[in-house]
């Protein structure tokens, strides 16, 4: 869920300004509708978008870089994996022609 806050406020552990668009969690956000600290939207504004992706922390660029490394590694052994197969098939075919 996305909101607008209308008054100066902690959201999660990050700072929010009055008239920022964040995203919370659905519970959060109509708590802070009820109480009136801030109006329900329906996507972010692009500045927000931009300012939110410069937050990035230690933590969260380490998670991205750690999964990234992972999704390489499986590329790799996938593409290892095919490979040795089209070797092993160029062989039995090849070892066919000479019978």
């Amino acid at each position: 869920m996305f909101i607008r806050t209308l008054k100066y406020m902690m959201v999660g552990r990050t700072t929010v300004a009055n008239g920022k668009t964040v995203k919370v969690n659905a519970v959060e956000g109509k708590e802070l509708v009820a109480k009136g600290y801030a109006v329900e939207v329906d996507k972010l504004d692009k500045e927000d978008v931009d300012a939110n992706a410069e937050k990035l922390s230690k933590a969260e660029l380490a998670k991205i870089a750690k999964a990234e490394k992972a999704a390489k590694a499986k590329a790799d052994e996938e593409a290892e994996e095919r490979a040795i197969a089209a070797e092993e098939a160029k062989a039995q075919a090849d070892k066919a022609t000479k019978e």
